[in-house]
């Protein structure tokens, strides 16, 4: 992405994994059937994608507020938002989502995405959410649901079942981050509790489908071919997989191999995204 946008140039794209999850996007955001004029925190905000997305889906009295505690990732909504026409309803706020910037009770809903999951303290995190939500209001975490998978069992090459010793390694990879810093008590259990524990009323959950076959779109081939490229590409995935699989994986993202992921007919890609909701009373 171009570190500076130019008015006259055409409108950024959104991030990849936005274009790619964009129906589901609009599934969810229909699903929670936000009051037109609504003020809306998202918290953690990225590229800045989904901000303008709540901003388009409350109507011009509608507002958008979009934090995040990494300047680069506000820099890349700033660009963004220049070519979005609802930029000038979101406020770009960099901040800690453990100590949000905001007064008591301004926000329905505020929303989270892919976040919580790095907080060592999730229960403190989504009761400062809360802090910030009118009564009546909503918090929303969004987290994986059920992990994309598309690969069959057997490829014709390496070991069958592939894809679950990728997910192993990713989950080996994401343990040594979640927990990179020592923590007295991990949090055991799910985010329905964590939204409870957190003083939230009616706490209930949704899970939106991606569902995929051949043929895909470039930007969904491109998105797929990065999901197994990464565990070549980042050094701490690929010393989790054994030589056979790096090979296995190696084959699967070369275009001149035989078993190119790409060339393949029988993909089925699946994957499902949770919204946890509770309200604040």
């Amino acid at each position: 992405m171009a570190s500076q946008h130019d008015a006259s140039s055409s409108p950024l794209q959104p991030e990849l994994y936005d274009q790619v999850f964009a129906p589901v996007e609009a599934e969810m955001l229909a699903w929670l059937d936000l009051p037109p004029g609504a003020r809306i925190l998202d918290a953690g905000c990225g590229p800045g994608v989904m901000a303008a997305r709540f901003t388009a889906v409350v109507g011009p009295s509608g507002q958008g507020d979009a934090l995040d505690q990494n300047p680069q990732a506000l820099e890349r909504a700033r660009e963004y938002l220049a070519g979005s026409p609802h930029a000038e309803r979101v406020q770009l706020h960099q901040g800690d989502l453990l100590r949000l910037p905001f007064d008591d009770e301004s926000f329905d809903p505020a929303w989270a995405s892919f976040v919580l999951h790095h907080i060592p303290d999730p229960v403190a995190a989504a009761r400062e959410l809360r802090r910030v939500v009118r009564p009546g209001g909503r918090v929303v975490v969004r987290e994986t649901g059920v992990p994309l998978r598309m690969l069959p069992f057997d490829l014709g090459i390496g070991e069958p079942d592939l894809q679950d010793r990728l997910r192993v390694a990713h989950n080996r990879w994401f343990n040594t981050i979640r927990y990179a810093e020592p923590v007295d008590a991990p949090y055991p259990f799910g985010w329905s509790q964590v939204l409870r524990d957190a003083g939230c009323q009616g706490v209930t959950v949704r899970t939106f489908w991606l569902e995929l076959l051949p043929s895909f779109t470039a930007v969904q081939e491109q998105f797929l071919l990065d999901s197994v490229q990464r565990h070549l590409d980042k050094p701490e995935l690929r010393a989790l997989l054994d030589p056979a699989d790096v090979e296995t994986v190696t084959q699967l993202t070369d275009p001149a191999s035989p078993y190119y992921l790409l060339a393949r007919l029988d993909l089925h890609v699946l994957a499902g995204l949770s919204l946890y909701v509770g309200t604040v009373g």
